[in-house]
């Protein structure tokens, strides 16, 4: 159920949110685990219906949580991600079935539920929990016409964002036209539409910024969300408010995983480091993991410095040794990758040759020494081009 880096994140929070409305959030992770088997039996047995079992204890606990994490000013990066974890997966149990004949809308409780898991994972920097939530929504939205609609369009925005389609966020809309206020109904209606609009703009925003590179992150981001909080609070818009607190709190804590604004090291030229930033945004990588980030921050990318980087499978090692190659890659720069199986090194390769295409101006190359017979060593020593070597520790 939990890989060793989730149950590091299960520890912290434990640690550092001991009690949420007078309960251990050990408690909260007992009965995720209690939801989750029952809904496994159910399911294998053909029987799932959601009268089976009673989920209010679990409902409080994942809402006592999330309102803690999103408005709790006290806690520290690492404590909102380790909570957000434990939330995220919360949601996620909670999650009921989806039925494309449901309306569709911000307030339907199944879609609702797999945005904030989603939003709450890639806070929490398990972003492929997050795009596998997010693609359950898949015939839900196909289900969606009218997009001359504020609502069905701030939807499917949520949908193309939290499964990381930037390109597919943004919409052109046009300010909503209040007029004829007969009575408090038509009022709140003019405040919902008001906030929609306000929550679009605040989406296409956020979206644009992750999509090109550029030296400093957007202020006025915070600044629309924290308008359109206090906004929506001010309309009774709940549901909008917890969406845009949980937008903030995602800009907040993933603009330095950001690859649009990720620095260049000093030994790199700037313009070839924009370049491959570039390309990473434009294959759909839009953020690097929390350990990659935390490592930067410790000098992974500095000059002359030797790293040994130890994190779980999945989290962004081979990025990590993409980002120390392109800032390492000076004229005449042997660099040696090694890789435990055949299959693995012509995988890298790949990505290896798309490092030298840009590379000054494609002058370099990169090669499977695996796949070679025969290596020219007075090639390598001769050349001036950059060679970057990927080969499996018998060739060594």
């Amino acid at each position: 159920m939990l890989d060793r880096y989730a149950k590091e994140k299960y520890e912290v929070a434990a640690e550092l949110l001991d009690e949420i409305n007078g309960e251990d959030i050990r408690l909260l992770l007992l009965q995720i685990t209690i939801e989750v088997s029952k809904r496994n039996l159910l399911e294998e047995e053909k029987q799932l219906s959601s009268k089976e079992y009673d989920t209010t204890t679990l409902k409080r606990l994942a809402e006592s949580l999330l309102f803690r994490i999103v408005f709790d000013k006290g806690l520290s990066k690492d404590q909102k991600e380790a909570a957000s974890l434990v939330c995220a997966y919360a949601y996620e149990t909670l999650c009921p079935p989806l039925s494309v004949e449901t309306d569709s809308g911000l307030e339907n409780y199944g879609f609702l539920n797999r945005i904030i898991s989603s939003l709450l994972y890639y806070i929490a920097g398990y972003d492929p929990n997050a795009k596998s939530i997010s693609n359950q929504l898949d015939s839900y939205i196909s289900n969606i016409n009218d997009m001359k609609s504020l609502e069905n369009i701030a939807v499917k925005q949520l949908y193309n964002f939290t499964k990381l389609s930037m390109g597919q966020v943004k919409a052109h809309i046009q300010p909503p036209n209040i007029s004829n206020i007969s009575g408090f109904n038509s009022l709140d209606e003019h405040c919902r539409q008001a906030c929609l609009y306000h929550l679009i703009k605040c989406l296409n925003e956020l979206s644009e910024e992750l999509c090109y590179v550029h030296p400093v992150w957007n202020r006025n981001i915070k600044i629309n969300l924290e308008d359109l909080i206090i906004n929506s609070r001010d309309c009774g818009q709940d549901t909008i408010m917890l969406l845009a607190s949980l937008l903030l709190l995602f800009e907040d804590l993933l603009k330095d995983r950001a690859i649009s604004t990720l620095k260049s090291p000093t030994m790199c030229n700037p313009n070839v480091w924009s370049i491959h930033m570039k390309r990473y945004i434009e294959e759909g990588v839009y953020f690097i993991w929390p350990p990659h980030r935390d490592a930067l921050f410790k000098g992974l990318l500095d000059e002359n410095t030797n790293n040994i980087i130890a994190i779980p499978t999945g989290t962004g090692k081979s990025l990590i040794a993409e980002h120390k190659i392109i800032s390492y890659l000076q004229t005449g720069s042997v660099i040696l990758y090694l890789a435990p199986t055949l299959a693995l090194c012509r995988q890298i390769n790949r990505n290896m040759e798309k490092i030298m295409d840009i590379h000054n101006n494609g002058k370099g190359n990169s090669l499977v020494i695996d796949d070679i017979n025969e290596l020219d060593e007075d090639r390598i020593s001769d050349s001036e081009e950059d060679l970057i070597l990927v080969m499996t520790p018998k060739n060594v």
